[in-house]
């Protein structure tokens, strides 16, 4: 059933590998979905119920409490989290399923040393983008000698997207170039030229390379077609991954209406692109879907549609 803001699959753009789609009443679309400063109390959990959080600042982590007791700190991500977040990431991926994931790397099962290494690469990337905050969100272990205090539980990463060079502060951190990230990039650089971790090195045998391609012609077209027109700056969440056992608790809204709440009210549109299967989720965290690619490798039966959500207007 067609929803608002959902077109069908033949109104949709669809790219394939090397080849840009037209676009088609972009700005029209667009303008009904004008950023609004969304009110904390109006998130619904997936559930379709409320979920109540408190936030406050603890050294250099937000601590963030839930109903039922519970809460969770968030503070920026570093190269020690890694290993955790590996495991954590490639296991909620697997429970989705993701159906980008799925596509792009269906060898993986088979290549899993690929996968864990490449992955590994791509995390520890992630970290160092200059626009992009990469935050960890963590719990508190019951307390005994000689284990760990705090687990890993989820994970999320918000980029600010502006070609005039704009930054945000944040209690976190800024959407900026820091010292850190631009000495951890250089570090990165060394590793890959001399230990090899190009996404589609020939060496890699878990990816699908012309759907890969595919998926990043098809990135390209959806900035430029949509975001670089209606939107040249912008605020995404660009990466959303919660621990499979603690899905579908609230942690994973918590993290999304965090960043709603920190940036809304900037004169910046929000967004996130995502895929179908996750639609709902962003319904419910106050987005909806305007704009749809369809993601198509050659010849291939397989494709993905790939939907931009963007914060909604008269949340209240």
């Amino acid at each position: 059933m067609a929803e608002k803001g959902n077109r069908s699959e033949d109104d949709s753009e669809k790219c394939s590998k090397g080849e840009r789609a037209p676009g088609r009443n972009l700005r029209k679309k667009v303008k009904s979905a004008q950023l609004k400063t969304q009110q904390p109390s109006s998130l619904p959990f997936e559930s379709g119920g409320k979920i109540e959080t408190s936030v406050e600042m603890v050294n250099d982590a937000v601590v963030i409490a839930l109903d039922g007791g519970r809460s969770f700190r968030l503070r920026v991500g570093t190269k020690a989290d890694i290993p955790e977040l590996l495991d954590l990431t490639l296991s909620a991926l697997e429970a989705g399923p993701d159906e980008l994931y799925n596509y792009n790397f269906p060898f993986r099962h088979a290549f899993t040393e690929d996968h864990r290494y490449y992955w590994q690469i791509r995390l520890q990337a992630l970290l160092y983008i200059p626009s992009s905050l990469f935050l960890v969100a963590e719990h508190e272990l019951e307390k005994a000698p000689g284990k760990k205090r705090w687990e890993i539980i989820a994970w999320a990463m918000w980029t600010l997207n502006s070609a005039s060079g704009r930054t945000e502060d944040t209690p976190l951190g800024p959407l900026g170039d820091t010292w850190g990230k631009w000495l951890g990039r250089g570090w990165m650089t060394l590793y890959q030229r001399v230990w090899g971790g190009d996404v589609l090195s020939e060496k890699r045998m878990d990816i699908h390379r012309e759907r890969y391609k595919a998926f990043m012609s098809t990135a390209d077209y959806i900035h430029d077609s949509f975001w670089a027109e209606n939107y040249p700056e912008n605020i995404q969440l660009s990466g959303l991954n919660v621990a499979h056992k603690f899905q579908r608790q609230g942690y994973g809204t918590a993290l999304v209406r965090w960043g709603v709440e920190t940036f809304a009210g900037r004169g910046i549109p929000i967004g996130v692109e995502s895929t179908r299967g996750v639609k709902r989720f962003y319904n419910n965290c106050g987005f909806e879907d305007v704009h749809k690619v369809v993601l198509r490798t050659g010849e291939e039966d397989v494709h993905v549609g790939l939907y931009v959500y963007l914060l909604k207007t008269g949340e209240s």
